[in-house]
């Protein structure tokens, strides 16, 4: 069953942490009253309307191997899935300018988790969107990033061996150290380069 599928508007895109991101900004305040799903969690969905398979208040399992993930929210789009992950950092905005300093790991990581999960049980392909208060993100994780997290599902028995299930959480906190470590230019410092790029294209346009 196809959707309606639009050009979305993402205000902007950057490498962060090992991913390939695009980011859209809203009114998070004007979204948490939105009744509609829709419009509530995904609103860069202007004219489409993804269909809604999971939601949050189901607590809906999908499994690979031991790694167990909930995601808040799943739905179908044209012929593959969406896989939310809702992080409101206590209701923390993200700026247009910050965005890459500001975007939480752990819960790009578990965002991602999740999505693999959900397409290792449904057998379609599933794109990982994080959803904080103000700001959406699809994420599109490099190679590396994925083969590191594959890896540690593997190894998830032997790091919580009295369990059969370990969450997708667990996973996320377990590998982001490794992230940081490989992909470190993603703090300040590389945000004043971004800005000095910025700055020298702006003079450039001026002569």
């Amino acid at each position: 069953m196809g959707t309606l599928i639009e050009p979305l508007a993402w205000n902007d895109q950057d490498e962060v942490y090992g991913f390939k991101v695009k980011s859209f900004f809203f009114d998070g305040a004007a979204a948490e009253q939105e009744d509609d799903y829709i419009k509530r969690n995904l609103p860069i969905f202007k004219v489409a309307r993804p269909k809604v398979i999971a939601t949050e208040t189901e607590r809906r399992n999908f499994r690979i191997g031991n790694v167990v993930a909930q995601p808040d929210g799943v739905l179908e789009h044209g012929n593959g899935l969406l896989s939310l992950e809702f992080k409101p950092q206590g209701k923390k905005e993200h700026g247009p300018k910050r965005w890459q300093q500001q975007i939480p790991l752990t819960g790009m990581l578990q965002c991602m988790v999740a999505a693999i999960a959900v397409a290792s049980e449904t057998g379609k392909p599933t794109l990982p969107l994080l959803r904080c208060y103000n700001a959406l993100y699809m994420l599109s994780p490099s190679p590396a990033v994925v083969s590191k997290v594959l890896k540690l599902f593997e190894l998830a028995p032997m790091y919580w061996d009295d369990e059969s299930s370990v969450a997708s959480s667990r996973i996320a906190k377990l590998c982001e150290p490794w992230v940081r470590e490989t992909f470190p230019d993603n703090g300040e410092e590389a945000q004043k380069r971004r800005q000095m790029g910025e700055e020298l294209h702006e003079q450039f346009l001026r002569r």
